[in-house]
């Protein structure tokens, strides 16, 4: 506006309130909240209309919700919610506003109760029913001090801190056993990206994430849960993410299979199982254009069982494990054509899984180091039907 003392422009709210907000998706069969909330409060708003800045003293979101859904081609429904508006001959709405001064936002305080999010992954199924991947935060609640967006260059970062409860419902779970947890206390800085500070996580189950990393693995992961605990330092700066890290690490309740048989001449059956591996003093490095370094000061797996079989064909089950890719014709001679004598069975069915460890090991994309290992109460079952 032209008008006198424009420049001064100024709106000031002492306080704002939005109940009850829906946002659905409509074009689907089924009518589903995508987004929901019970209360969005505002205090102590300030827009500064020259200065293109806005100061809020106060936030609280009560009972967020959000549904973020994957398809089959990877596209996220989130990003259709932040796609560019377009002009009426389809191209993007021309903005008036200069680009070398864009708006400053500033949130004092901010605050978040009892908040749910649920990510379902459609190109990410699980064998059994076709279910597609599911994971849900609940009792989600954070609180953060002093965020600035965009960042200047002298702004500190702001503190943070974040709780939650993580499961899975795309498969089958014990109502008995506690939920995964995640908790993190320190400090956050958007631009450039900056997280640090202290973070706990129990139980996250890990095998709800195995479609999307199963294809890789010559075994069947049938169970694992995951913890860890420890300073974590995170940075994006121009030239790339860099990460370095300091704590415990444990992955429990673990049952690891065998592969099954594609064309159904054998099923799957059990491999290896723990109750506990726990990495104590984990130090990882991570920068770009740099190999990663994983520093481990101590290595305990306890109560593991494993189950070694040699078939009457004189195939060794842990040859499978070695080679995440069917051999060839020549490469399945096994154990029957190398093994003359009985006694021989075992030595010949090491040596032959030796050359793919070897390659396994020549080819980590790390530089790993293990202070000490230890093996507590384990059980190892050998069967040989060959001999």
């Amino acid at each position: 506006s032209n008008a006198p003392g424009a420049e001064r422009l100024q709106l000031v709210l002492a306080s704002a309130t939005l109940n009850a907000l829906q946002v659905r998706d409509d074009q689907g069969r089924a009518r589903r909240d995508d987004a929901s909330l019970d209360r969005l409060a505002l205090t102590d708003v300030n827009i500064d209309v020259p200065a293109r800045r806005v100061v809020i003293g106060g936030a609280k979101l009560v009972k967020p919700f959000v549904a973020m859904a994957r398809d089959a081609q990877g596209e996220l429904n989130l990003a259709g919610w932040l796609a560019a508006p377009q002009g009426p001959e389809g191209d993007a709405t021309d903005t008036t506003e200069p680009a070398d001064t864009p708006w400053r936002i500033q949130l004092r305080n901010f605050a978040l109760e009892d908040g749910r999010a649920r990510l379902t992954a459609a190109s990410a199924r699980h064998g059994a029913g076709n279910t597609p991947l599911r994971i849900e935060l609940d009792d989600l609640a954070m609180s953060a001090q002093n965020l600035v967006w965009p960042a200047e260059r002298d702004t500190p970062p702001a503190p943070l801190t974040l709780s939650a409860r993580l499961g899975s419902t795309g498969i089958a779970r014990d109502a008995t056993r506690p939920a995964g947890t995640l908790r993190w206390k320190g400090e956050l800085a958007l631009d450039p990206l900056l997280a640090r500070g202290d973070l706990r996580i129990t139980r996250v189950p890990v095998h709800a994430f195995a479609p999307y990393f199963a294809a890789q693995l010559p075994v069947a992961l049938v169970r694992a849960e995951a913890g860890y605990t420890g300073r974590v330092e995170l940075r994006m700066p121009p030239a790339g993410l860099s990460v370095n890290a300091q704590g415990d690490v444990l992955l429990g309740d673990v049952q690891v299979n065998t592969l099954a048989d594609p064309e159904g001449n054998a099923a799957s059956e059990e491999l290896l199982n723990w109750q506990s591996l726990a990495l104590k003093q984990v130090k990882l490095a991570f920068a770009p254009k740099a190999r990663p370094q994983v520093d481990i000061a101590e290595v305990t797996l306890s109560d593991f069982y494993s189950r070694l079989v040699i078939t009457e064909e004189g195939h060794f089950n842990l040859q499978d494990v070695g080679r995440p890719e069917p051999a060839d014709e020549n490469a399945q001679n096994d154990i029957a054509g190398a093994a003359t004598e009985p006694a021989s069975a075992p030595v010949a069915a090491a040596a032959a899984s030796a050359p793919a460890t070897e390659a396994a090991e020549s080819t980590l994309p790390l530089d790993l180091r293990v202070g000490l290992a230890r093996f507590v109460n384990g059980r190892i079952d050998f069967a040989d039907h060959f001999v």
